[in-house]
C-alpha cells in the first residue's frame, strides 16, 4: 500500500509533545542532529537498518581451460638431485591434469640463471613450448624429462623473480621474440619455483663477482664469517656485510603479475619458509621473534635454522639434506613465500629436501591448484543460503543462460575422476558425493576463507571462449 505523507508538520497533542520532547533528547544523545533539524517527511520505514546485502560476481573465462605453466628451476651447483626427482615424478602430473580434462597446456622451464645471456628467461630445451594440445601424453612428458635438466653450472645468485619477469615480459614473449607463443591471451598462469636458495634478484649494487651469494641473506648489520669465525673480506680488504637490504621488493613480482590481467597461480618446491611444530600445521616454530640468528632450531630430528626474514627479524626455516654422502644447508624460500601466498596460498610450499614421493605430492597438489584455479570461483562473500544463489552464463552476443543447482548422485568420491562414470565433467561436491549437471556450492573451509562455486556436467561444458559466470547471491551484513 502506498503511504501518504501530511504536505506540512502537524502540531502534536501535549500528551504527543511529552513524548516527542523525549525522542529529541535522546536524537541529540546519539548525535543524528539532520533528524531533528526540521519537518521529516520520509516514511519511517527508511531507518530500519537492513541486515541483507546483494551480491554480483563475475568471472571472465578464457579459453575455457587453457594453461600455461612455468617452471623456474634452479640450476646452480647443489640442484643435480633435485632435477632428478622432478624428471622421475614427473609423469604423475600430467596424469593429473588430463585426467581433470586439463588438455589445453602449454609448459615451459628457465632457470634462475640471470647471467648467461643464454638462459636470462629464456625457455630452455626443445621443444621450448611443450604443447598438450599437438603433442601425446607420452611426447610431452618425454620432453620434459629432458628439459627440466638444466644442468648445475649456473650462478649461485639465483634470481627466480627475476627471471620469470623477463621470461613473461613482452621483450621476451612479443613477436618474434625468444619466448613468443607461451603466454597466450586469457589463459590461467601457472608458476611453480624450484630451488634450494631463496631469490637474490637485485638492484644491481651488489658486487657479485667479489662476495659470496650468503649477502642476499643477510641485512648489512651483519658481518660475514668464513668456516673458521673469521671475517669474509671483499677483494679490498674490507669485512663483507649482508646486503639484503639491495634486494628488489617482492610487491614488484606481485605488482607484475596483477598486471598481466589474467589467472595467476604459484607454488614452490623450496627451502622450508615455515617450520611446523605439529602435522596439522597450526604451531610454528620460533614465529617472527625467539629465533636467534644462526641458531640451529629442531622438530625431533629435523634440523633447521633462524634466519633473517628482514633486516630485523629471524625466523626458523630452511632444511638439511643429504646427498651422496655430504649435509647440505638448504636455506629459507622466504622471498619466493611471499609471492607464493600471494597467489596459491600459505600451504602451497613443498620442502625441497624431500624425497621422490614428496616430489610427486608436491606435483600432485600443484595440478589440483590449477585446476581449481580453473573450474572454482571465489565468491567476494558467503552466501546466506543457496537458495539465495543466481547462476548465469553469460555468452559472446547470445542470451544469457541460466543454471539450476546440481544434485548429488548415488556416486561417492573423493576426487573428481571417480565421477566421471557418472557423465562428462562430473564433479566430486563438498559432501564426497558425485554432482550431477549444475552448479554445486562449496562452503568455506574456515573462518577467514570464503564460499566457492564450480559448474558440473553440461553446465561445464557450455562455457564458451570469451564467456562470463555471473552469480547474484545474498549475504548477510
Amino acid at each position: 500500500m502506498e503511504q501518504k505523507h501530511q504536505p506540512q508538520c502537524q502540531r502534536p497533542k501535549p500528551r504527543s509533545r511529552r513524548r516527542f520532547g523525549w525522542a529529541l533528547l535522546f536524537l541529540s544523545i546519539v548525535s543524528v542532529p539532520w533528524l531533528v533539524s526540521g519537518c521529516n517527511d520520509y516514511p519511517l520505514e527508511r531507518l530500519v537498518a537492513r541486515n541483507y546485502t546483494e551480491v554480483t560476481d563475475v568471472k571472465s573465462q578464457g579459453t575455457s581451460d587453457a594453461v600455461d605453466i612455468l617452471f623456474v628451476v634452479d640450476n646452480s651447483g647443489s640442484m643435480e638431485e633435485e632435477q632428478a626427482k622432478l624428471k622421475s615424478v614427473f609423469s604423475a602430473f600430467i596424469t593429473e591434469l588430463v585426467s581433470q580434462d586439463i588438455n589445453d597446456y602449454q609448459i615451459g622451464v628457465i632457470t634462475t640463471d640471470m647471467a648467461d645471456p643464454s638462459q636470462q628467461g629464456r625457455l630452455q630445451g626443445s621443444p621450448k613450448i611443450i604443447n598438450g594440445r599437438t603433442l601425446s601424453k607420452a611426447v610431452v612428458v618425454s620432453a620434459f624429462q629432458k628439459n627440466i635438466i638444466v644442468g648445475t653450472t649456473g650462478t649461485s645468485y639465483e634470481k627466480a623473480l627475476g627471471a620469470m619477469k623477463a621470461a613473461l615480459s613482452p621483450e621476451m614473449i612479443g613477436k618474434g621474440k625468444p619466448n613468443e607463443g607461451f603466454l597466450r591471451p586469457n589463459s590461467t598462469l601457472a608458476v611453480i619455483f624450484v630451488g634450494d636458495e631463496d631469490d637474490c634478484t637485485n638492484n644491481g649494487q651488489i658486487k657479485e663477482n667479489e662476495v659470496d651469494s650468503e649477502v642476499c641473506r643477510k641485512p648489512n648489520s651483519e658481518i660475514l664469517k668464513d668456516f673458521d669465525g673469521k671475517p669474509l673480506l671483499d677483494n679490498s680488504g674490507q669485512p663483507v656485510r649482508g646486503q639484503m637490504e639491495n634486494l628488489i621488493s617482492t610487491s614488484k613480482y606481485i605488482e607484475f603479475l596483477n598486471k598481466l590481467n589474467r589467472t595467476v597461480v604459484v607454488s614452490g618446491i623450496i627451502g622450508n619458509p615455515l617450520v611446523y611444530k605439529d602435522a596439522a600445521k597450526t604451531k610454528l616454530v620460533d614465529p617472527k621473534t625467539g629465533c636467534k640468528k644462526n641458531i640451529e632450531c629442531f622438530v625431533g630430528s629435523a634440523k633447521h635454522r633462524c634466519e633473517f626474514l628482514d633486516p630485523k627479524t629471524t625466523r626458523c626455516g630452511g632444511c638439511e639434506v643429504t646427498e651422496k654422502g655430504t649435509t647440505l644447508t638448504v636455506a629459507p624460500g622466504f622471498r619466493l613465500f611471499d609471492v607464493i601466498k600471494k597467489f596459491g596460498g600459505k600451504d602451497q610450499w613443498f620442502p625441497i629436501c624431500g624425497k621422490d614421493k614428496d616430489f610427486k605430492q608436491a606435483l600432485l597438489d600443484f595440478a589440483g591448484l590449477i585446476v581449481k584455479s580453473i573450474r572454482f570461483i571465489t565468491l567476494t562473500r558467503n552466501p546466506s543460503g543457496t537458495e539465495s544463489v543466481l547462476v548465469q552464463i553469460v555468452r559472446p552476443n547470445q542470451e544469457p543462460l541460466k543454471i539450476l543447482q546440481a544434485q548429488p548422485t548415488t556416486i561417492s568420491c573423493t576426487a573428481d575422476a571417480q565421477c566421471e562414470a557418472s557423465g562428462k565433467n562430473r564433479i566430486c561436491g563438498p559432501d564426497s558425493k558425485c554432482y550431477g549437471d549444475g552448479w554445486v556450492l562449496f562452503p568455506p573451509t574456515s573462518s577467514k576463507s570464503k564460499s566457492r562455486l564450480r559448474l558440473s556436467g553440461s553446465a561445464q561444458d557450455a562455457l564458451q571462449p570469451g564467456s562470463k559466470v555471473k552469480v547474484v547471491y545474498v549475504a548477510k551484513n
